[in-house]
């Protein structure tokens, strides 16, 4: 990590979607990302894509991305709430293994439980 790494305030942007999702809302996050690359040291948590490969960690842009895991269960099947507790679950992981003192995050956009689950993860 280089010095001026070291003196930029770190962002977490935790969203459902994120690149190679084709959605308005990825489109937009991405770009809010990538743009404040040059301010901030940007990090994002994202859902595991439903198209594409989506590897695990992964660096684009400027932006770090870190992609929770989830089930590929489609959205008419009945256990379909078990893929959204996994990407809760998931989510929760991955923000307390990262999060640090100080540091900014903003909840772009996921399930009901997202929101919830990062506050928790930042108190700690």
């Amino acid at each position: 990590m280089t010095r001026e790494e070291n003196t930029r305030k770190r962002l977490w942007i935790v969203s459902g979607f994120y690149n190679p999702e084709e959605t308005s809302t990825e489109h937009h996050v991405m770009q809010s990302a990538e743009g404040l690359v040059a301010d901030f040291d940007i990090k994002t948590i994202r859902g595991r894509p439903r198209r594409g490969s989506g590897s695990r960690h992964e660096t684009r842009n400027g932006v770090e991305i870190f992609t929770a895991g989830r089930t590929t269960l489609d959205r008419n099947v009945s256990l379909f709430h078990l893929d959204t507790l996994m990407l809760a679950v998931s989510v929760f992981l991955i923000a307390i293994r990262g999060f640090r003192a100080g540091e900014r995050v903003v909840v772009a956009k996921g399930t009901t439980a997202i929101p919830f689950v990062i506050a928790v993860a930042a108190l700690m």
